[in-house]
């Protein structure tokens, strides 16, 4: 989150209010993590079909190479998915599943944080 204030102090003022509201207005997110012991582009085109299913859904996926836990090749993704919806979070996760094989799936996490800022999105990743 970024916020960009202007130096004049009326709208600054302007501003301000509504940056409290975004930091301090508490939500309830839904976050999930799935760990796959799979590169992640072997994965990527059914990520992103999924994304584009869920678009107020929050996604993001993080390779790892050379895991301790990754599979027979040391790949391991971790797929990371949040939503203000418990269900919608749910359904994204299922969703996830059901295009990577069972024996692929190392854990399923699932938690939720109450946080005034919003989740994450995008990729990113590196060497475990």
């Amino acid at each position: 989150n970024v916020f960009v204030l202007p130096g004049v102090p009326q709208f600054f003022e302007q501003k301000l209010g509504t940056i409290c509201d975004h930091f301090l207005t508490q939500r309830q997110i839904y976050m999930s993590k799935i760990a796959i012991a799979a590169e992640e582009s072997t994965i990527a085109a059914h990520l992103n079909r999924v994304v584009e299913e869920y678009p107020g859904v929050a996604f993001g996926s993080y390779p790892y190479f050379n895991h301790p836990d990754g599979g027979v090749d040391g790949f391991l993704t971790i797929v990371t998915i949040e939503s203000v919806s418990e269900g919608t979070a749910q359904s994204a996760v299922e969703a996830v599943l059901k295009g990577v094989d069972d024996d692929l799936v190392l854990t399923v996490e699932h938690g939720n944080n109450n946080s005034g800022g919003s989740g994450t999105g995008g990729s990113g990743g590196g060497e475990g």
